[in-house]
């Protein structure tokens, strides 16, 4: 009979402390919702971390934004990029002709490269490592409900050089598919990614289009 090893437990703690009334509602009622009152604390203090790293820079770059959840990326993004929060007729209103600024004059390649902690330039990134930040920080954004990235070919999905990228939203309506759908489309066959976009499908609460890389895009170096 062969030995197996098993994996080290991680150390838990007990922790006592005395706290209000109100404050021990709150937990157990959070704890239906987590499934425990360490789930609950442990995502308070993630949210803690959160709160810091926006008050001090270096508590920001110790985060790891790639492996951030969608509620904590958001905050961490609007706080970044002084993003504002803009009602959704209001978003409907401005993309209404489909303006071409908002598309050309983007700040995409930013957000990605702060997505992966300004550790790499967009060149150094594969094909996968843009598409999944882009699904990561769009659905993190609120601006669409789903977003699934399918290899084309291969076995490993992060090795693919070829993709379908289908997003899903709630707007109704294929105005608002059309304008996402031609600002990536700007994004990734633009330099310095340069990739082949095509076959693009709008349709009123999803668009998709394919996308590959090329031999033509080459590193470039910050």
């Amino acid at each position: 009979m062969v030995n197996q090893k098993q994996e080290p437990r991680e150390k838990s703690y007990s922790l006592h402390s005395k706290i209000s009334e109100d404050y021990r509602s709150k937990i157990k009622k959070m704890a239906l919702k987590y499934g425990s009152i360490q789930k609950v604390i442990e995502e308070a203090l993630d949210l803690l971390q959160v709160k810091c790293a926006m008050e001090d820079k270096f508590e920001k770059e110790k985060i790891e934004r790639s492996a951030m959840d969608e509620y904590r990326l958001s905050h961490l993004m609007l706080n970044d990029f002084k993003m504002m929060a803009v009602g959704r007729r209001t978003f409907l209103s401005y993309i209404e002709s489909i303006p071409d600024a908002p598309i050309h004059e983007n700040n995409a390649i930013e957000l990605i490269e702060w997505f992966y902690n300004h550790k790499f330039h967009i060149t150094a990134l594969s094909l996968f490592q843009i598409l999944d930040a882009i699904k990561k920080l769009w659905i993190a954004g609120n601006y669409f409900t789903g977003c699934q990235i399918q290899a084309l070919e291969g076995n490993q999905i992060q090795s693919s050089k070829k993709f379908k990228v289908i997003f899903t939203h709630d707007f109704n309506g294929k105005k608002y598919g059309m304008y996402w759908s031609k600002y990536f489309t700007y994004v990734l066959s633009s330099p310095p990614n340069d990739f082949i976009v095509s076959d693009l499908v709008v349709r009123n609460q999803s668009f998709y289009f394919f996308v590959q890389e090329t031999q033509t895009r080459k590193p470039e170096h910050q």
